[in-house]
């Protein structure tokens, strides 16, 4: 393409939505990703974050740094159990969505998000995806398809294809 500049961060154009979005993090435990997750949540105006199911009770050094300063704008919050939060979220009509390779995984370009008026999207940990407990709170599990040789995505590679899908689903006219 020929005459075209590259726009800095100040020219970059910033979109809006009031879609009613939060993310669970169910073990995630690499503060690598913990900061990337934090980072896609800002992208993606994400209302709230949970990390659920591990032993950390503030944010790790390393993630702070890899969230570019996201752990600023994001409100998020760890949580050893899960129990009180799903009654919340349930309460407050929230579907819950899990990222997951399961046996009743729907295709996530063929699930009908527009439909939903409340995301609560769950993703699992590095190692195991979704546990147990999770899999089995969820109302409705999504896939992404894939074409190569491998079964699974990092997580925060999946998390990012996932919230691009329910937004652009939500958001289209």
């Amino acid at each position: 393409m020929k005459n075209v500049n590259q726009l800095d961060h100040f020219q970059t154009p910033v979109y809006s939505h009031n879609i009613s979005l939060i993310v669970i993090c169910d073990r995630v435990e690499k503060p690598a990703n913990m900061g990337m997750i934090l980072r896609l949540c800002d992208a993606f105006n994400i209302s709230k974050c949970y990390f659920v199911g591990n032993e950390i009770e503030e944010l790790p050094q390393k993630a702070r740094k890899v969230s570019r300063s996201a752990f600023e704008r994001v409100n998020y919050t760890f949580i050893k159990s899960v129990d009180e939060l799903m009654s919340q979220l349930r309460k407050d009509n929230y579907k819950i969505i899990g990222l997951e390779l399961t046996d009743r995984s729907k295709d996530l370009r063929e699930f009908d998000f527009s439909k939903v008026s409340k995301i609560a999207f769950v993703i699992g940990s590095e190692k195991h995806g979704l546990s147990r407990e999770m899999l089995g709170i969820l109302d409705d599990a999504v896939m992404i398809p894939l074409f190569g040789g491998v079964s699974s995505l990092n997580v925060v590679n999946s998390l990012s294809i996932g919230l691009f899908e329910v937004i652009r689903q939500k958001t289209k006219n």
